[in-house]
């Protein structure tokens, strides 16, 4: 499987996921509804973008993290969320392709590569 329909296939199946993991963690942070909406949103896009959109990835990242501070949610929370859905997707793909090691492999390579990715633009910003 080449990388591009692999990303836009975790793309897609992985977007619910990541949208009840990201909701409830704000949902847990902040009790103004539109702010865990909007920062829920913001999130899900940048999760959307590092794995299926890479050129768009950065952007999203900058947005997510401005809007972020106007609602009073940390970098340190913004990651704490980051490592709950790695830890989520990851599970999720052991399970789901159990029974193809190949496929595993690559989700799981391509999840270390959004976890690299996402840990390189933080220790940059810092």
């Amino acid at each position: 499987m080449s990388a591009a329909p692999l990303n836009l296939d975790l793309a897609t199946w992985t977007e619910p996921l990541v949208g009840d993991i990201v909701t409830s963690a704000y949902a847990r942070l902040i009790s103004d509804e539109r702010a865990i909406n909007v920062l829920s949103r913001f999130h899900i896009l940048l999760w959307r973008n590092a794995i299926a959109e890479h050129e768009q990835a950065e952007a999203s990242r900058r947005e997510l993290h401005r809007i972020a501070k106007r609602f009073d949610v940390t970098d340190t929370e913004v990651r704490e969320i980051d490592m709950q859905v790695i830890a989520e997707l990851m599970h999720v793909i052991s399970r789901r392709f159990r029974r193809s090691p190949e496929t595993t492999r690559d989700c799981s390579m391509e999840m270390l590569r959004v976890a690299c990715w996402l840990t390189e633009g933080r220790d940059a910003a810092a």
